[in-house]
């Protein structure tokens, strides 16, 4: 399922369809709600380098679960990500599962690239009322590219060293849109996610 970004800016829409895809889905499935953290890891790219000091910080808090969402089912995967309380992961599709969130019990935590400022699935969580975090890597980008396509990126930036989310869309910036998919590493900001949550 893909969520285009200039559909959504109708609220009611997006409650609509979200309230639609609850009463379809969700009685087919079994939710337990409990205090679980989920951390999502991807195998791909964008996958969490120092998710295990993570999961060691975080066990503080309570139990603290390492889910890959390609290893389940789709149905399975609303089970894990819903019965937790928090749930972390690396910005991408998976944040779809926001159409099927409790707003009362869930709390999404997006982990995104650094300078990487194209919050979508922010705005989402907004309509809905979902809970909504955003927090950038401490790594940089620079660690994965150099000559030309690092010019290209830094091309890119704004004043503040942020891409403008104009610059992720224009057609002719695939390029761009490519280097911040397939970066491989995400290094989370183990305070930021921890002053949070507290």
């Amino acid at each position: 399922m893909e969520i285009v970004p200039k559909c959504q800016t109708n609220t009611e829409t997006v409650l609509k369809f979200s309230a639609y895809l609850q009463a379809v889905i969700l009685p087919k499935i079994k939710i337990d709600y409990s205090n679980k953290i989920s951390i999502v890891q991807r195998t791909k790219n964008r996958f969490i380098k120092n998710i295990k000091e993570l999961q060691e910080l975080l066990q503080q808090l309570g139990t603290v679960e390492i889910v890959t969402l390609e290893e389940h089912s789709f149905l399975r995967q609303i089970e894990l990500l819903h019965s937790s309380k928090y749930i972390i992961m690396q910005h991408g599709a998976s944040f779809t599962h926001l159409l099927f969130a409790n707003a009362s019990h869930s709390t999404f935590i997006e982990i995104y690239p650094k300078y990487f400022k194209w919050r979508v699935y922010e705005g989402i969580a907004h309509k809905l009322n979902v809970p909504f975090k955003t927090i950038e890597s401490i790594l940089d980008l620079e660690e994965f590219y150099s000559g030309e396509i690092l010019d290209f990126i830094n091309s890119k930036k704004n004043t503040k060293g942020e891409f403008e989310r104009s610059s992720l869309i224009e057609p002719i910036n695939h390029k761009l849109r490519k280097c911040v998919r397939d970066v491989k590493y995400v290094n989370c900001n183990f305070n930021e996610i921890l002053n949070f949550m507290q």
